[in-house]
């Protein structure tokens, strides 16, 4: 059986989920060249803000300080969604345009087949 969680051990947890989804949503924004994309990861990050506010309003610890502030924190590094970035903004840019190799193949096109079972193929 799993481990079981109080209240506020659960808010808490949940507390951190809500920012660190607030964090990776306002990175993709920054980050992100399509508008429509940008604006997308924004409502996203806006959304987490609120679920955010309505678990701090119930949680009883003073770890995080004030909301404001521990919004405004930075992002906690250690999340996986951090380090293909990382590994991005390290990397040396060169000047050198792609070779169009006879020996480089390009991909086929994704046909439009889709990957899963129709829904009158499945026997009710």
């Amino acid at each position: 059986m799993g481990k079981e969680y109080t209240v506020q051990e659960a808010l808490k947890l949940a507390i951190q989920a809500e920012k660190d989804s607030m964090d990776f949503y306002r990175r993709a924004a920054a980050v992100t060249k399509n508008e429509r994309a940008r604006k997308v990861l924004e409502l996203l990050a806006n959304e987490e803000v609120g679920h955010l506010k309505s678990f701090f309003d119930h949680y009883k610890g003073g770890e995080f300080g004030d909301l404001r502030s521990y919004m405004e924190s930075p992002p906690n590094k250690k999340m996986p969604f951090f380090l293909p970035w990382k590994r991005l903004s390290t990397r040396i840019p060169t000047n050198r345009k792609r070779s169009k190799s006879p020996s480089r193949k390009r991909r086929p096109a994704l046909n439009s087949t889709p990957c899963w079972p129709r829904i009158s193929s499945i026997p009710w």
